[in-house]
């Protein structure tokens, strides 16, 4: 899940994320933030136990974003 600048919305959409059933499935939630510039690292860090969270030190683009999180899910 690629975020930049989500500090107001990150926390609730990982718990959607979570919470969702998937029977069958292992779940695996990489976040990779993009160079945020408000507190959106500040926030992920609280999640640290229960995904994957990536901090990019400047902004790449989404395309960039999302090639992280695909290298590190295919781990």
């Amino acid at each position: 899940m690629p975020v930049y600048n989500e500090q107001a919305t990150i926390d609730a959409a990982i718990r959607r994320v979570l919470d969702a059933p998937t029977p069958g499935w292992n779940k695996q939630l990489v976040i990779v933030d993009d160079g945020s510039t408000d507190k959106t690292a500040q926030v992920l860090h609280h999640c640290e136990n229960s995904c994957t969270v990536v901090f990019l030190p400047e902004n790449r683009g989404k395309g960039a974003a999302l090639g992280e999180g695909f290298i590190i899910a295919s781990g």
